[in-house]
């Protein structure tokens, strides 16, 4: 008996084995012209596309622009889908959002900006700064306690060896305290600066859509239809290099 079920069972798994990936549909997508396109981690190429045959199941979209947030979808295609459509419409940066999160943590616009180098340096050079002046301060504020406590020796001293013991501590304690409060006031100095250079850097140098001749953008898919044809068009915008 079970001979004979496996001679029944074993083409037809054989079969599905060798029909491939589930069925699926034709996608089609629209949106901002220009964006870059990647489905389940592969290049599709910029905006607008031709028609792709996508398999059934779940897929990660995503789309990226100079100067626009990047968009990332979840997308689900039925085995029954025959054409199934996406408008990605991506939204503009805003300059001013870009320069209030560098204002409160530097380094947090060049991020939002997609330069995640720059601004991950200048995070640590304000995390790091801010962190160094405190403990200079804690140290500059031990110094001056053993001071304080040096010359109350200094001052109850009898004997000349130990009004120079004491006296030479007192010393050392304030040097060390202004040693402390200047190594405090360079790394407070370095947070500042690189809240500073990330507001500027995040004012002058936000990224925007290239200006040249492109084609108009896409309408959503629910006055896709109601289009006859796509005209071409001209978008305009400005960018700032140096």
């Amino acid at each position: 008996m079970i001979p004979a079920l496996r001679r029944v069972l074993a083409p037809a798994v054989l079969a599905l084995l060798l029909a491939g990936p589930a069925a699926g549909a034709t996608l089609l997508l629209t949106g901002t012209p220009g964006a870059a396109v990647r489905l389940d981690g592969r290049d599709l190429g910029t905006l607008p596309l031709d028609a792709l045959d996508v398999a059934a199941g779940s897929h990660a979209l995503s789309a990226t622009l100079k100067g626009m947030l990047p968009l990332d979808v979840e997308m689900r295609i039925d085995a029954d889908d025959a054409v199934v459509r996406r408008h990605l419409r991506l939204q503009p940066m805003s300059r001013r959002d870009a320069v209030a999160y560098s204002l409160v943590l530097a380094g947090l616009g060049q991020r939002y900006e997609g330069r995640p180098r720059l601004g991950w340096a200048l995070t640590a050079a304000e995390v790091g700064g801010l962190l160094t002046a405190l403990a200079g301060e804690l140290a500059v504020q031990n110094h001056r306690d053993d001071y304080e406590l040096a010359m109350a020796y200094y001052r109850d001293a009898l004997l000349p060896a130990d009004i120079a013991f004491y006296r030479a501590q007192a010393a050392d304690a304030w040097s060390a305290a202004d040693d402390a409060g200047k190594l405090r006031d360079t790394a407070a100095a370095v947070a500042v600066g690189a809240v500073v250079i990330g507001v500027i850097d995040a004012w002058l140098r936000f990224p925007s859509l290239e200006a040249g001749a492109g084609p108009a953008p896409a309408p959503p898919p629910e006055t896709a239809a109601a289009t006859a044809t796509a005209g071409s068009g001209f978008h305009v915008g400005w960018s700032l290099r140096w």
